[in-house]
């Protein structure tokens, strides 16, 4: 965010809310998306990396206790079939394509592309445009006399 908003406040608001949004529409917390917003979900980092971690953990022929004397397969679970357990090298893939879109993203954002550039001098250069033209005075009046009166 940093790359993009001049200011520090805005960034972390815009950051907070992305952030948020991200582990809303993941699956992690709510597993009840509204279809219109479903979609987003592929765009989450935590649904990749929590469907990731599921699939490291289970298989998809594991069983668990559901009940007495009960068992049911792990893929039937509601928050493990939100995310399935197969296609994990799709995920892997997508996480690296993020890795690497927001780093260009914060790159073109930190070259400063589409930003006009401030005309008016900093308070260094005008110092410095200051301290030349006293040398260049005083190189001038060098050989002149003069006395100031008080």
């Amino acid at each position: 965010m940093g790359a993009f908003i001049k200011y520090l406040k805005s960034a972390v608001t815009l950051g907070s809310v992305i952030t948020l949004s991200s582990n809303l529409v993941g699956g992690y917390y709510v597993q009840h998306i509204p279809a219109f917003i479903a979609w987003a979900k592929y765009l989450s980092i935590s649904h990749h990396t929590y469907k990731l971690l599921v699939g490291t953990q289970y298989t998809s022929d594991q069983t668990y206790m559901c009940g007495p004397n009960t068992e049911c397969l792990v893929r039937d679970f509601p928050s493990v079939k939100a995310v399935g357990l197969d296609k994990n090298w799709v995920s892997v893939l997508i996480l690296c394509a993020m890795v690497v879109g927001f780093r260009l993203i914060a790159y073109i954002g930190l070259m400063g592309i589409g930003v006009k550039k401030d005309k008016t001098p900093s308070r260094l250069a005008s110092l410095n445009l200051l301290y030349r033209s006293l040398i260049t005075w005083f190189h001038i009046h060098k050989d002149e006399s003069f006395y100031i009166s008080y």
